[in-house]
């Protein structure tokens, strides 16, 4: 019995991992970051805070200016200081950009 529930945590914490991944992709993902230490302080608040009341989607779910609506509400209904804030904010917008960036094709194609 114990090794079933081990199984079955384990798969859990593995399932949940992979889904933390594809919502909030890891700042290495994003490509050459300036604020690294800013932008990883976001990728966690994302994580932590958005999943307190609901499930964090995929940030490229929605664009900019769906978020620019979005992220006001939800930093003041989760009470998020000024750091967190914009620590989320820029990791969100790295997210995007990194994203547009590579749906885009090259000049050479």
């Amino acid at each position: 019995m114990k090794r079933i529930l081990l199984t079955i945590m384990a798969s859990f914490s593995i399932i949940g991992c992979m889904d933390s991944i594809s919502v909030a992709p890891k700042i290495a993902e994003l490509g050459t970051v300036s604020n690294a230490m800013r932008l990883e302080r976001g990728r966690a608040v994302y994580i932590t805070s958005c999943s307190r009341c609901h499930n964090a989607v995929r940030i490229t779910r929605f664009t900019q200016s769906k978020w620019d609506g979005i992220l006001p509400e939800m930093i003041e209904k989760s009470k998020l200081n000024s750091s967190d804030s914009v620590a989320v904010t820029a990791y969100i917008r790295k997210v995007l950009n990194a994203s547009t960036t590579t749906a885009q094709p090259s000049k050479s194609e």
